[in-house]
């Protein structure tokens, strides 16, 4: 059966077999680095904010993104454990400009975002959120997962990456999800939102909740 590649975080997380992500560890002969769609690299703020079919990214508003919003969201995570060689995801070069230790931290798709790619500091930096990853891409559920607290420190921009290039907080990616969550694998967040499931992209739902539930710092400090 062919399998499909999905790109995460600018690198081959593994191949969909049928509609199963199966984790897979990246060759060290990658060229790419696990922030290749995040931080520097995104383009500048005069390129039109689009999704990886061209569609206008519409970010999202505070009223849309209040305390308590829920939303359908996708797992995935990059950083240094993420591809042999790969640098670490806990850097001042994030998009929001901070990074968390200790702390779990994630990047998000561009309409959670609430910035277009290269214009700094989005509407969702410093904003915490309770993810909840119950299934694997087939609906199996995921052993001894639980649920996080994240603080937002990154973009996930919708430019070549379908995962997150939903085109607002209506619209899904192919996994249904109306936003991506791209958790930095150097604060250990997949490892407990995964549990012991071994996958590299896992569904559920994400609220947003105060940051005072969160348990953290970030470097520098600063507030949301």
């Amino acid at each position: 059966m062919a399998s499909l590649l999905i790109i995460v975080g600018g690198t081959i997380a593994g191949p969909i077999v049928g509609t199963e992500l199966v984790k897979k560890r990246h060759s060290s002969n990658s060229t790419a680095t696990s922030t290749s769609l995040h931080a520097s690299s995104t383009p500048t703020a005069t390129q039109a904010p689009t999704t990886a079919t061209g569609t206008t990214v519409e970010t999202a508003t505070p009223e849309e993104i209040g305390i308590g919003s829920t939303f359908n969201a996708s797992f995935t995570y990059y950083g240094s454990s993420d591809n042999p060689g790969a640098p670490t995801c806990n850097t001042l070069g994030t998009s929001c400009g901070f990074y968390t230790d200790p702390g779990y931290a994630s990047a998000v798709s561009q309409n959670l975002y609430g910035a277009v790619p290269g214009a700094g500091v989005g509407l969702a930096c410093g904003t915490c959120w309770k993810l909840d990853a119950s299934t694997d891409t087939i609906g199996n559920k995921l052993p001894n997962a639980s649920s996080i607290i994240i603080m937002v420190n990154n973009l996930c921009q919708a430019a070549g990456n379908t995962l997150c290039g939903q085109h607002n907080l209506s619209s899904t990616n192919q996994f249904g999800a109306q936003i991506a969550f791209d958790l930095c694998a150097d604060t250990q967040a997949p490892e407990v939102l995964f549990g012991s499931s071994d996958v590299a992209l896992a569904l559920g739902n994400a609220t947003r909740v105060y940051c005072e539930e969160w348990q953290g710092t970030r470097v520098p400090s600063g507030s949301d």
